[in-house]
């Protein structure tokens, strides 16, 4: 067994273990851009009437959210990579590259786990405060606004819960409908829904039970340009879904799981950790089990080896001796004499 002492024992992750994160494309998109959120809004969307389905009035909201969410997202993480880069690995031997490459996995694991928690928790509290700053200020979560003329001839607002086949923001905030097109020329009147986008009696709820579908197909985001062409010109591209990335139907919230990050790139560098550890001296040893049966063939194979050793040797010590007692009687013979 090969033991190594390291001349640094306390090693920066950083100095071996890298993170390089794709995030969801859109992240990176021209729809989390001011340009596209200022063309999401109608400036007349507090009229005569409006719907909170229309795109004019809850597209804003909803991207401007999941501007947010990118943003936050990435936030949390270099601010925790910073933080993890600093962090060391303590050992006084060389981990080899068998035992460092799964002990950097659970490092690398248990990071990623921590980093996504962190953003859960902060979007909770960001939840539970909205919830709180509703209650007290208007004591229901989402309205809509109407408005009528009072008994005096004025036109006056008035709102009411959300409501949206039989569920009422005011006793579920779970409630949703379908983000659409509407005619702005009078009461609002449906021209066609965008799939999966939806709006809801929380702006984050909403863009959670989202997918961006639409974003990804070239029909409907066509669609989508002609309507908001006639408001404010712009040209946008749909979305490319990347290989063994999210897929378009993918919804939001289970995209913020994995905190907006479709690809990690983890990269662990063993070359690096071996530097930095600088073994200054290496020990090998051998350590073996032997049974029975190898004791056996072991003392056997010595007898048999100190027979033949004795059969080669014996009779050359006996014919020595022999000679040596010949010579010593001759000897006495002729001093006898």
């Amino acid at each position: 067994m090969l033991q190594c002492e390291c001349s640094e024992i306390a090693i920066p992750y950083g100095s071996f273990l890298s993170l390089s994160p794709e995030y969801h494309p859109v992240c990176s998109s021209p729809f989390i851009t001011d340009t596209w959120l200022q063309v999401t809004r109608r400036d007349d969307n507090l009229g005569f009437a409006y719907d909170p389905e229309d795109f004019f009035y809850a597209g804003f909201g909803f991207f401007n959210t999941l501007a947010s969410l990118c943003s936050l997202a990435q936030t949390i993480l270099n601010n925790s990579l910073h933080v993890f880069n600093r962090n060391r690995l303590v050992s006084g031997q060389v981990l080899f590259k068998d035992e460092l490459i799964p002990r950097s996995l659970v490092i690398l694991d248990t990071f990623k786990t921590n980093t996504i928690n962190k953003l859960k928790r902060d979007l909770s509290l960001i939840q539970s405060h909205t919830r709180n700053m509703l209650s007290i200020s208007q004591g229901i979560t989402f309205t809509r606004i109407y408005e009528q003329v009072n008994r005096d001839m004025y036109n006056e607002l008035f709102s009411v819960p959300l409501e949206w086949d039989d569920c009422s923001c005011a006793l579920n905030d779970q409630c949703k409908a379908l983000m659409g097109f509407y005619w702005n020329n009078g009461p609002p009147l449906l021209k066609f829904t965008i799939p999966n986008l939806f709006v809801g009696c929380f702006t984050l709820q909403a863009v959670y039970q989202s997918s961006l579908d639409c974003l990804f197909n070239q029909t409907c985001l066509n669609a989508a340009q002609n309507e908001i062409r006639s408001e404010r010109p712009i040209n946008v591209s749909v979305l490319q879904a990347r290989p063994n990335g999210f897929l378009p139907t993918t919804p939001i919230n289970e995209i913020v799981d994995t905190l907006m990050v479709e690809r990690w790139g983890e990269n662990i560098q063993y070359d690096r950790y071996y530097e930095q550890c600088s073994p200054k001296q290496c020990l090998y040893s051998l350590k073996y089990r032997m049974n029975a049966l190898y004791i056996f063939t072991t003392i056997a194979g010595s007898i048999g080896g100190l027979i033949v050793a004795l059969k080669l040797i014996v009779p050359f010590v006996v014919k020595s001796i022999r000679h040596a007692v010949r010579l010593k009687a001759k000897t006495n013979t002729t001093t006898r004499k």
